[in-house]
């Protein structure tokens, strides 16, 4: 027999060690844990979750804009054409206060990612950016949006090929969604979780059924 399953009263053997107790359910003061060890009694956790104090967005489905497509290898050779447009990267934007309707306006810079091919069907992708004008109507005062946090979320895409080019330059027509939030990370509290509440019995028994 081992030593830990020996539990007779007159066994000369040493008293077996106690379990330790999971983390999450220690309530005790007797188990075996070693000295200086945490409790999960009374911890709690917390959690960041963003509070939406204002929104907007700028939704072009048919924008006329004239793309200038940089960073294309000099040796590909004209007339080049324009396959599709993406957003790529992080936006950068502008913004000012409108205090007459209690907004805040943003001047978005969308950078993108254009895919070219040449004359001799070798495919490059190039960079290129346009501006967008998002208005958001604030919750809070304006003096408050410094503690905040401006999220910008672009999608671009070609609605219609345009005309060859022999420069990088094409007059394109783009569909161009921006969607901009103010938010505010607040922390949340949460605490152990509860036992669930026995069912409620009858204060009296139930008569039998007749049926």
């Amino acid at each position: 027999m081992r030593q830990q399953d020996c539990m007779h009263q007159g066994c000369s053997r040493p008293e077996p060690c106690r379990p330790l107790c999971p983390p999450e359910e220690c309530r005790c003061s007797g188990c075996s844990r070693p000295s200086g060890a945490l409790c999960g009694q009374g911890r709690k956790r917390g959690f960041l979750l963003p509070e939406i104090l204002a929104s907007g967005r700028a939704w072009l489905r048919r924008c006329q804009t004239t793309l200038r497509v940089e960073g294309l290898p000099e040796c590909a050779p004209p007339p080049l054409t324009l396959l599709s447009v993406c957003a790529a990267g992080e936006p950068a934007w502008t913004q000012e206060h409108d205090a007459a309707r209690r907004a805040l306006c943003l001047q978005v810079t969308i950078p993108l990612i254009c895919q070219v091919r040449d004359s001799c069907g070798g495919v490059h992708n190039g960079r290129a950016c346009i501006r967008v004008d998002v208005a958001m109507r604030l919750a809070v005062p304006a003096a408050e949006c410094w503690r905040s946090t401006v999220l910008v979320q672009p999608c671009v895409r070609l609605v219609c090929a345009p005309c060859p080019s022999d420069d990088g330059r094409f007059e394109a027509e783009l569909e161009v969604l921006a969607e901009c939030y103010l938010i505010r990370w607040e922390p949340c509290m949460a605490g152990p979780p509860k036992a669930d509440c026995p069912p409620s019995l009858p204060l009296y028994p139930q008569p039998p059924c007749m049926g």
